[in-house]
């Protein structure tokens, strides 16, 4: 459905065959991958019984994480933007974790805080973006900038 549309069409026309990549684009559907698996293996049974109202969604959106894995060979940048459009629904699930009925659901709460964590981490260590973004304006994600304690 979504290939048949013209925004498909002039996304498949920019990206692809023509050498334009997200170089992020692996990281970033991988850890969409993995939580849509933690769902079907670790929450789906807990989250049917549990939420039945909505399992049906979650259920939907984890089946999509994991096939977006097929879209990145064909073009990296499409699975990446449609990638974003997933991140609400891994929010949610990653919010009803502590509230279901599952061995270790403190463990399992934390995983993904944690895993998503490790990933930030490592792109703030090695990522040049990261360099060239968000340091020149001295944000405060990483502490005070220099600006605040001159003014002292």
């Amino acid at each position: 459905m979504l290939a048949s549309g013209d925004s498909a069409e002039i996304a498949i026309d920019r990206y692809v065959g023509t050498g334009v990549d997200a170089a992020g684009a692996a990281f970033r559907v991988g850890v969409l991958v993995l939580s849509g698996l933690f769902f079907f293996l670790f929450l789906r049974k807990a989250w049917r019984f549990k939420f039945p109202d909505d399992f049906a969604v979650a259920h939907l959106f984890s089946m999509a994480m994991i096939f977006l894995i097929a879209v990145v060979p064909v073009s990296s940048v499409i699975g990446d933007r449609l990638g974003y459009y997933f991140i609400p629904a891994q929010a949610m699930i990653f919010a009803r974790i502590p509230y279901l009925n599952i061995g270790n659901r403190q463990l399992v709460s934390a995983l993904p805080y944690l895993g998503l964590t490790l990933m930030f981490t490592t792109w703030v260590a090695l990522s040049s973006h990261f360099n060239q973004c968000y340091i020149p304006y001295k944000s405060w994600l990483l502490g005070f900038p220099n600006s605040v304690w001159s003014g002292l």
